[in-house]
Formats: structure tokens, sequence, C-alpha cells
């Protein structure tokens, strides 16, 4: 991962049979107003739809902002989506020049047409920032009414990059990361780098500034490969987060409690149910909660004892840190 004096801002696309969201998508980056330079890196996941050809018609236009990228089959462990999607992204992350970076699905766009422009000059402004973000609209189905995530404040504030990471939430793709470890993309888990890890990886050098302005729009399909999963599954990959989230942030291991909250206690709350289903060969669990409840559901009453007694106080200590984190996080905001 090398910087271009040259290139401000890398916005990396990662895309997966969404050839009908390439226009939309492609066109909302291409018309941002900038004065810097930035270029725009698509990578295709395989795609069967014609996402890829789609891809390579708008690089021929624009060969000197869009580089397209596809993903070697042969180096992809199984059918697991998220193990796909995690080495489309660091096989862009590997060829992004800018001094900053964007993140984005394919299916997602911008709606301000100066969000690069204005994420970048927020950055310039605090050097000690390690990231900005802001709040996202939320484009669901039909059935559905659509919303706004992150909405945290009507102005701009900081917040220390351990309180963000304990208290706030957005969407990776609201991000504009500062590009300061080019030996990062080294140490990122090549089968698991999913939204929440996205952001983990590049708060860990200094605070991060919220902005109010609502600049790109999450799509949500009913039909997604995150919705089509089952609760457990997805508390499943939530507590992998848990266990990735401490190893990248060794220091915010009280932080990666709180946010992970909900899905460690789902687990103690299940633990009659047959865990190992969930379980992956490329996206193992080796949480110490995780192992003995797999042991639960088999053991004798001894053990369950042991484990109720063993687990019940963090669990419920936990979420006295959750609430009292919720109420610390208007406490730290520092208005700009």
């Amino acid at each position: 991962m090398s910087t271009d004096i040259n290139c401000r801002v890398s916005v990396m696309i990662t895309f997966c049979n969404q050839k009908q969201y390439v226009e939309e998508c492609l066109s909302s980056v291409l018309s941002q107003k900038t004065d810097f330079p930035f270029e725009i890196l698509c990578g295709d996941d395989c795609s069967t739809d014609g996402t890829y050809e789609e891809l390579l018609k708008w690089e021929q236009q624009y060969p000197d902002v869009i580089s397209v990228y596809q993903t070697d089959k042969l180096s992809l462990s199984g059918s697991e989506p998220i193990v796909r999607a995690s080495n489309n992204r660091i096989n862009l992350l590997r060829n992004a020049k800018g001094r900053y970076l964007c993140f984005l699905d394919g299916d997602d766009y911008y709606i301000d047409d100066q969000k690069l422009q204005k994420q970048y000059e927020i950055l310039e402004r605090f050097p000690d920032a390690s990231a900005c973000f802001h709040p996202v609209a939320l484009k669901l189905d039909k059935e559905k009414q659509d919303g706004l995530w992150s909405r945290y404040s009507d102005k701009m504030f900081s917040v220390s990059n351990k309180d963000y990471w304990g208290c706030l939430w957005s969407h990776a793709e609201t991000f504009m990361f500062r590009h300061s470890d080019h030996d990062l993309v080294n140490s990122i888990n090549k089968d698991f780098f999913d939204d929440n890890l996205i952001t983990a990886y590049f708060i860990k050098t200094g605070r991060v500034i919220y902005t109010p302005e609502v600049m790109s729009v999450y799509r949500q399909i009913s039909d997604s490969s995150w919705n089509r999963r089952t609760e457990f599954e997805k508390n499943y990959i939530n507590l992998l987060v848990y266990q990735e989230s401490k190893r990248v942030l060794p220091k915010m291991k009280k932080q990666c409690f709180i946010k992970c909250y909900d899905s460690i206690r789902f687990l103690f709350d299940n633990r009659n149910k047959d865990w190992s289903v969930c379980q992956s060969p490329h996206l193992k669990l080796c949480e110490p909660l995780y192992v003995d409840t797999v042991r639960y559901r088999e053991s004798g009453f001894g053990f369950k004892m042991l484990y109720v007694i063993k687990w019940m106080f963090p669990l419920y200590f936990g979420k006295v840190l959750k609430v009292f984190g919720n109420k610390l996080e208007k406490c730290t905001r520092k208005y700009i």
C-alpha cells in the first residue's frame, strides 16, 4: 500500500453481482467537486451478472480516475460472503495511493457532491484526527420506511477513539480515514475485514470527528447475504467482531465488550441451543464464553452451575458499563 503525492483520496468500491447499481454508484463518486485529485478503485467479486464487464466500460471511459480489479477465484476460501468481501477489500487497499481512504459498497452511493471535499478539509484542519464520519440515509425495501443512522447532533464534534468505539457507531462508508500506516494491510485478517473491523483498524491513531451532514445512502435489501442469515448466525458474526476487535484494539477491550455486549448476552441467554451449527472453518470463534457455551448443552449439572457462576457477573456488570457508556458519550463530546 503506497501513497502518491498527486492522489489525495482513494475511494474503494466493492461489487458482487450489482450491475444494476454500477451507474448510480460511480456517477455519485465521479460527480464529486474537489480541488484535489482522487482515484476510484473498483473491486469485483467474481460476479456472474455482467458487473465486471460493466465496470470495464467505466474504466475505459475514465482511465485516469477509475481502476478495476477482480478477485482471483483461486484465492478465495470457500463461498462464505464475508471471506470473499474481505479479500476484495484488501486487494483494493493494497493498490490505494491516496493520503485519505474511503470505502463504499457497490449498491450504495453519495448524495452530497462535496462529501470528499468536506471530509478532506476537516482532516487537513485537524491532523491529530484519525477519521471523520457523518450520518447515513437508509434506503430500505419498498414496504419499509427509509430513515437515518448515526444522527448524533446537528453540530460538528470530536470524541476520542475509545469513546467512539465504546459509545458510537456509523457505517464504514460514511468515514474518510487517514492513511497513516502503510504497513497496515499486512496485519489485517484476510478472511474477516467487515464494516466494523474497517473502522477499528483505522481509528487506532487518534480522535474521531463527526460532521452532521447526511452525505451517503446505505441500501438495505431484504435478500442480501446478511439478511438471509439466521439470528444465531448474525450474533456469531458479531462475536467474531468482538474477538477480532480485541486483537486490533488491545487497549480498548472494555470498549469492545460494550460494543458487542448485546451479542455476548444473546450467547449466554441461548446457552441451551446448539451453537456448533454456526461454526465456520474460515471464521473460527475461539472466545472462552463461546467455547464454554458450545459445551453447555451436552454437559452435566456441575458444569452448568460453574458456567453460570463464571459468566453471570461479567455479563451483568457489562450491562452497567453499557448503560454508563451511553450516557458518557454525550459528556465527552467536544464541539468544534
